[in-house]
C-alpha cells in the first residue's frame, strides 16, 4: 500500500469511526514494487521501520494524554508492528504485565492480512498480549498473495493464512492468550454462500471492515460485535445473520 492510499484509509477509519479518535498513518520507506519486496529489500526496510514504530509509540506514550493507542497493520505492516511491541518487554524486562499496560496505553492491535512467518510471530506474542488490551489476527484460505509470499520468499506460513491457523490456535490455548483472538473471515463461507478473500479484504468486503469499524469504535469482544463462536476453539467467523446481528449489536451500544 502506498502513502497516498494509506492516508485516504486512515481518514476513511476516521471518518467511519465518527472522528472519535485522532488517527494517525504511520508509513514506512518502500519501494512499492512486488518484485523488489519478493527478493527481501522491502522485507529488511520494513524490519528497520519496526524500532522507528516503537519509539513513536514510546513518543505517544509518554508525550500525550492519549487514554488508549489502537494499532491497525496490514500485511507487511504486520512485520513492523510485530517486532515493534516484542521489543519494550525486552528493554523493560523489570516491568510488570499491568506497569507495561500502563505505560504504553495500548488498546486494541489488529493483525489484517498479515504477511509474518507464523513461526517468528509466536516468538513475538506473548510479548504482544502483555502489551496490549486485545489483539486480533484475520486469516483468510482465499489471500493468494500470502501463499505466494510464501511460496517465493519461503519460510513458514503467514499469519494471515488458514494454513497458519492451528499453530496460532494452539499457542493461543497453551499459553492462556486470553485476550488474543482469530477472525477466520473464511469459515462458514458454505452456509453464507460466498466467500470473503482477496488480500485487501479487511477493508474492502463490508461485513469485515464494519467490524474493524465496530471493534475500533468500541472496543468490544468479538461476542459483543455479532461474531459466532466456532467449533474450533478459539476461532470467531461471520454467521450468515450477520448484517442483522451487528445492526443490533451496534443499538445495544448506542444505548
Amino acid at each position: 500500500m502506498d502513502f497516498l492510499n494509506a492516508v485516504t484509509l486512515t481518514a476513511e477509519l476516521d471518518h467511519f469511526t465518527v472522528r472519535s479518535f485522532v488517527t494517525l498513518a504511520y508509513d514506512w520507506l518502500s519501494h512499492q514494487n512486488i518484485v523488489e519486496y519478493l527478493v527481501g529489500i522491502d522485507k529488511q526496510r520494513a524490519i528497520n521501520a519496526s524500532y522507528q514504530f516503537k519509539n513513536t509509540l514510546a513518543l505517544l506514550a509518554e508525550h500525550t494524554d492519549a487514554r488508549k493507542i489502537h494499532i491497525v497493520s496490514y500485511s507487511a505492516g504486520g512485520r513492523v508492528v510485530s517486532r515493534a511491541l516484542h521489543e519494550p518487554r525486552l528493554e523493560h524486562p523489570q516491568m510488570t504485565k499491568s506497569e507495561l499496560k500502563s505505560h504504553y496505553r495500548i488498546g486494541t492491535v489488529i493483525f489484517a492480512a498479515a504477511d509474518v512467518e507464523v513461526d517468528r510471530f509466536l516468538k513475538r506474542l506473548e510479548d504482544i498480549s502483555d502489551l496490549s488490551e486485545q489483539t486480533f489476527i484475520t486469516v483468510s484460505d482465499a489471500d493468494h498473495v500470502l501463499e505466494h509470499a510464501r511460496q517465493i520468499m519461503g519460510g513458514r506460513s503467514r499469519i494471515g493464512s488458514v494454513d497458519a491457523e492451528p499453530l496460532e490456535r494452539n499457542f493461543i490455548t497453551r499459553h492462556n492468550l486470553l485476550n488474543v483472538h482469530i477472525v477466520d473471515v473464511s469459515s462458514h463461507k458454505e452456509q453464507r454462500g460466498f466467500d470473503i478473500g482477496g488480500h485487501h479484504y479487511w477493508y474492502r468486503h463490508p461485513w469485515m471492515s464494519s467490524d474493524i469499524i465496530f471493534l475500533l469504535q468500541h472496543g468490544a469482544p468479538p461476542h459483543e460485535r455479532a461474531l459466532s463462536y466456532s467449533e474450533k476453539n478459539g476461532i470467531w467467523y461471520f454467521g450468515p445473520d450477520y448484517p442483522v446481528a451487528v445492526r443490533e449489536a451496534a443499538m445495544q451500544k448506542k444505548n
